[in-house]
């Protein structure tokens, strides 16, 4: 099983971070949609969301580049992140960790 991911050159900067503005698409398991899962994430990168959130900060770069990443699929009980500053409040130092039941997708997707 495959999941297709982005890589967008602004996708995690110093100031704004584009995590889960762009598709990602999991438990790809034939050919067709392989190439369906990367023809449609390397097209987010026009996608309305991703869209509004740079208008809305002001990331001024015209047009953003982006690489698709294909990788293997593990079937995870649990996923999470992990920060090393709080990823809100970067002033405080403290360890921020976010855990859900699954592949993790819960964490990084946008809510459409």
């Amino acid at each position: 099983m495959l999941a297709v991911r982005s890589s967008a050159l602004n996708e995690d900067g110093s100031v704004l971070t584009l995590a889960g503005q762009f598709d990602t698409i999991l438990g790809i398991n034939n050919i067709s949609g392989l190439w369906q899962g990367i023809h449609k994430v390397w097209h987010s990168v026009e996608n309305k969301n991703a869209r509004w959130y740079l208008k809305h900060f002001n990331f001024r770069q015209k047009k953003s580049k982006m690489a698709v990443i294909v990788q293997d699929m593990l079937q995870a009980d649990y996923a999470g992140v992990i920060f090393t500053k709080h990823p809100v409040l970067s002033d405080q130092n403290e360890i921020f960790v976010e855990i859900t039941q699954g592949v993790g997708d819960k964490l990084v997707s946008r809510a459409d």
